[in-house]
């Protein structure tokens, strides 16, 4: 007889705060094909080795936050991790936030030339 084991849960989630990222998953999990996926919950076989890259940076209107390092099952400060599917894993993407952009100053006018004038030509001598 065959028992199947139950495939491991990789839980995906970002510091509080944070807008909601699509990360890369290689190998893809099952389900629809697509080329990012939502923070939640994937289901892996045992001991398969799962590549997760976090966007590095996020923007919500003129302010955003930057990828800043790993917590839970993974550790480590670079926007891809390997993760080891010998358990169920729990990781965090860390974000901080990043200065607000600055609002350009308005662009001054243009300076327009000063209108053409013709030259006064003196009257004729006698």
């Amino acid at each position: 007889m065959v028992t199947r084991e139950p495939p491991m849960k990789l839980s995906i989630t970002v510091n509080e705060g944070t807008p909601d990222p699509q990360f890369n998953l290689d190998p893809k999990p099952p389900g629809p094909p697509q080329e990012t996926y939502p923070t939640g919950i994937y289901d892996y076989q045992r001991n398969k080795k799962v590549i997760i890259t976090a966007p590095p940076v996020l923007t919500e209107g003129r302010q955003g936050c930057k990828f800043d390092h790993w917590e839970g099952d993974a550790e480590g400060t670079d926007t891809s991790v390997t993760i080891t599917m010998d358990s169920d894993k729990a990781i965090v993407a860390c974000y901080t936030e990043l200065e607000p952009l600055p609002i350009p100053p308005p662009k001054p006018p243009p300076v327009m030339p000063p209108p053409y004038r013709p030259p006064v030509m003196p009257p004729p001598i006698k």
